[in-house]
């Protein structure tokens, strides 16, 4: 048993280090996620995949680890020291210095038990003593994790057979124009191999399996309906899988998740793993079929998409099945439809990229190094929330209000353009501050699918530490921007222009000819600005004409310069509450505690975020929704959290009470129909939903099960949403929110 304890010791110091490699890995893709290429995004994974697949590395020191030393922190947090066990500790050396605690141990009480404040008690040199060195909830923990990746393992072994019995029982395609079609599309990717295609009656989407034998199953109905140029994209999508070796890495993915299944990063991360690795798909499927077939792939995966929506799910396995997310499909549809020939290829850059970032993920420190930020002063905020280093607005006078610093816009737009929102955070010397020193201006004509046009305005404060901004500076970083995201095949081309009194820096960026990006730069009064017009088609003059009228925001501006559709707006001071009050049309609950929870969070949103809308203009109609956070919990990542909305009801709350049932947005825009039962807390009646998932069947399994609860006061429908996993006292918090009064807004100033 010895070996067990020992193996998941060796478990939870490997997957913390995947747990900062996967940390470092979402932060990339979130800060460059306009730059990335789709193939670099999914190589990023491979770092993720090798650190949670194996058990050594080598040290370095340019290893992350270097600076975040987790292991010296849990040491000092977790364990006794030597004087107190009177006895020297024995470490086990895989990939940290120090095993991960479990939870519930980083912050016992001093007076603790030697079980409770250590995983390892002693050096005994016999079999009883060395078993003294785990405690009994490590040992329970490494039962429970061994018996969960054996049966996840066991999962993997039935599901390849399942899969060969599958194909045993389909219909082997014999009909010649759809083998010469295959023939056809094999050849262009260069794959000598026969690949054999299945079909049958299921209505599971095409795919591809069998990692040594492989074989592509599409549905008869698919064979029947779809003509032969939508065929031969579905059949390259999945020879594009079979080329790019995507089975290996769903193999190689399920059993890192078999491994790792006790890490919730690591089920998120095959979420994203998965979206990426399509996304990849598409831009080879295109790069080998070229540029020009972009539009009519693009739509035969729109039909694909739509056509299985709502019709079932194809065969999964662990993680991967297909994500019906609205964000993730349009980010598929957004790539092929600029997709450009040979942005697939990696260039020196990218390559040396992903070298440097391997170096500094892939080893571990050599030596120790102090932990960095754990005693690190809090700033002290006299905000109802704290900014978390960012705010974003849906109207200009908030943003000059709360940015710090006096910043210019224009005050002539072009024809149909308007504010969509204004973004504050805390750049340079300022990050993770709320000492805000960037402003984003995002203008847009039209709204959501109908946008026509998007005019980006950045403005930078100097950080003194950081030294003066210059023109020179800016246009170095935008240029190296610009060649990240054209992959160093675009032509560049500056000039000095003069608008007014302004030295403005022009930068054009072509290709082929044509123009991609176009930007103007210029300083003033210590105020770096970029305008990013490549979103929007203006003429010279009118391009001018927006720079001429850069000044301090007006009183006309602050008042005009307001998108009340906006989807998400933070509430972070009274003001903001305020505003969000008149928005909704009354004056809400809003309890900064209920029980033991504390608010983490506050939006302003729309109806999508409470229930489904019955048409775009209920769907306009603004909510107020606030998350709340389990303050006794010492994980605040992995804390219990519940969600309280609030709408005005329109009879929204007689509808579902007469329907017996509550309807929510799936991620298609369909809907999830969920049973509701009338049931009594704290003497009002109260609408409980049965479990349910966020997109109901289009839900993975593994997602978790929610539990919503509405009720109705003063002409204002109230909801709280629970998740099953988390939250046990949910009624005891809905009592606490029906008894809450609406805010005291001059008693929270």
């Amino acid at each position: 048993m010895n070996v067990l304890y020992a193996g998941f010791a060796a478990f939870l110091e490997s997957t913390l280090a995947a747990s900062v490699v996967i940390l470092v890995v979402l932060v990339l893709r979130r800060v460059f996620r306009q730059t990335l290429a789709p193939r670099i995004r999914h190589w990023l994974w491979l770092l993720v995949i090798i650190r949670l697949l194996l058990p050594v590395f080598p040290e370095s020191p340019v290893s992350i680890f270097k600076v975040v030393d987790y292991g010296r922190y849990v040491k000092e947090t977790l364990l006794p020291s030597a004087e107190q066990m009177g006895q020297h500790q024995t470490m086990g050396e895989s990939q940290l210095s120090l095993p991960l605690p479990e939870e519930g141990v980083l912050n016992q009480p001093s007076a603790a038990s030697q079980e409770q404040q250590g995983i390892y008690q002693g050096t005994g040199k016999d079999e009883n003593a060395a078993s003294k060195q785990f405690s009994m909830l490590m040992k329970v923990m490494a039962i429970v994790w061994s018996s969960g990746t054996l049966i996840l393992l066991i999962h993997l072994v039935v599901f390849a057979r399942r899969m060969d019995r599958r194909r045993q029982q389909l219909i082997q395609v014999t009909e010649p124009h759809i083998l010469n079609l295959l023939d056809e599309v094999r050849e262009v990717f260069k794959i000598s191999r026969p690949l054999p295609l299945y079909t049958g009656t299921s209505l599971a989407s095409p795919y591809i399996s069998g990692l040594l034998k492989p074989w592509i199953f599409i549905s008869q109905s698919l064979l029947r309906e779809m003509d032969s140029a939508q065929l031969s994209h579905i059949l390259a999508h999945e020879l594009a899988h079979y080329k790019r070796k995507d089975m290996l890495w769903n193999l190689l993915g399920s059993i890192a998740a078999a491994i790792h299944w006790l890490n919730p990063l690591i089920w998120f991360s095959m979420k994203a793993i998965k979206a990426d690795r399509e996304l990849a798909c598409d831009a080879y499927v295109l790069e080998t079929m070229g540029e020009e077939e972009a539009p009519a792939y693009g739509m035969t995966m729109v039909a694909f998409m739509k056509r299985y929506s709502a019709t079932g799910r194809p065969p999964t396995l662990l993680y991967y099945s297909n994500s019906r997310r609205r964000q993730e499909l349009v980010r598929r549809i957004s790539m092929i439809s600029s997709f450009k020939k040979g942005s697939y290829k990696i260039s020196m850059t990218a390559l040396l990229f992903i070298v440097i970032l391997g170096a500094v993920t892939l080893t571990n420190a050599s030596g120790s190094a102090v932990p960095v930020g754990i005693n690190d002063p809090k700033i002290v905020s006299n905000d109802i929330l704290p900014a978390h280093g960012s705010r974003q607005y849906n109207r200009l006078d908030r943003a000059v209000k709360k940015a710090g610093f006096a910043f210019e816009a224009p005050a002539v737009l072009p024809m149909g353009y308007g504010l969509k929102m204004a973004h504050l955070s805390a750049a340079g010397a300022n990050k993770g501050t709320d000492l805000m020193n960037s402003a984003t201006l995002t203008f847009e004509a039209g709204s959501g699918k109908y946008r026509t046009g998007q005019i980006i305005l950045e403005a930078l404060k100097q950080v003194p530490s950081e030294g003066i901004y210059t023109l020179e500076d800016m246009a170095e970083k935008l240029k190296q921007r610009i060649n990240v995201i054209r992959e160093n095949k675009a032509q560049i081309q500056e000039q000095q222009i003069v608008i007014g009194d302004l030295n403005i820096l022009q930068i054009h960026a072509t290709e082929d000819n044509r123009l991609k990006d176009i930007y103007y730069l210029w300083e003033r009064n210590e105020i770096g600005y970029k305008l990013d017009l490549g979103g929007a088609s203006l003429t010279e003059e009118q391009s001018e004409s927006l720079i001429a009228s850069m000044k301090l925001p007006d009183e006309r501006m602050k008042n005009t310069y307001v998108n009340k559709d906006l989807l998400i707006v933070d509430i972070l001071d009274v003001e903001d509450l305020e505003l969000a009050a008149s928005s909704i049309g009354f004056t809400p609950k809003f309890p900064l505690k209920v029980l033991n929870y504390e608010l983490e969070r506050a939006n302003e949103t729309s109806k999508i975020n409470f229930s489904y809308p019955e048409n775009e203009q209920d769907e306009l109609s603004r909510v107020l929704y606030n998350r709340y956070v389990d303050e006794t919990s010492s994980d605040n990542e992995h804390s219990a959290r519940f969600t309280f909305a609030q709408i005005k009801d329109n009879g929204l709350y007689a509808k579902m009470r007469n329907n017996g049932q509550a309807l929510f947005e799936r991620i298609d825009r369909g809907q999830v129909q969920v049973p509701v039962t009338p049931v009594i807390v704290g003497g009002q009646e109260v609408l409980q939903t049965a479990p349910y998932k966020v997109d109901g069947e289009l839900s993975a399994p593994h997602e978790p099960d929610f539990i919503s609860y509405f009720w109705l006061e003063q002409g204002v429908c109230y909801q709280a949403v629970f998740s099953n996993a988390q939250v046990q006292n949910e009624q005891d918090i809905v009592a606490a929110l029906i008894r809450s009064r609406p805010v005291d807004l001059e008693e929270l100033r």
